[in-house]
């Protein structure tokens, strides 16, 4: 039984790509100085796993879950994308400082700061990792039905 399950108050089982971001841009760097993309490469090539990186918190904004921890999520959403993470379990919380709610795509993908890049090889063979409204989604069902001409 895992956390989400025995504290349900307090914690949550969510797919990375139910978690929005909440910034237009993150580092490449974590605040102990490992490389986000190194830690991607680290975790599919087996030197770590993905219950080494610490526990995401989640707000739930506007019926969306969000996170301040948005390096984490990023690695977490290529994860997911290579078929190496379904679930993650994060923290539930009622705060994220305002500062870091600057996403300008509705928190759907992340950009590094500007002169930085992911490291590593693993994140170039995921296309993208960014989720899809249900606006862009019905729109995009609609173009698709355009070209079909149907």
């Amino acid at each position: 039984m895992d956390l989400a399950e025995l504290c349900p108050d307090f914690y949550i089982k969510l797919k990375p790509s139910e978690i929005y971001f909440s910034q237009n841009r993150i580092n490449a760097l974590f605040r102990c100085h490992r490389q986000v993309g190194g830690t991607l490469d680290d975790i599919m090539e087996g030197r770590c796993s993905v219950e080494d990186i610490p526990t995401i918190s989640v707000m739930n904004r506007e019926g969306k879950w969000v996170t301040a921890d948005n390096r984490r999520l990023w690695v977490f959403r290529h994860l997911e994308k290579l078929g190496k993470c379904t679930y993650i379990t994060a923290m539930k919380t009622s705060f994220i400082p305002e500062s870091k709610l600057n996403s300008e795509n509705g928190g759907r993908t992340v950009e590094f700061y500007i002169g930085m890049a992911a490291t590593g090889e693993w994140h170039k063979k995921v296309p993208t990792i960014e989720i899809q409204d249900s606006d862009t989604k019905q729109n995009d069902i609609v173009t698709e039905l355009k070209q079909l001409k149907l």
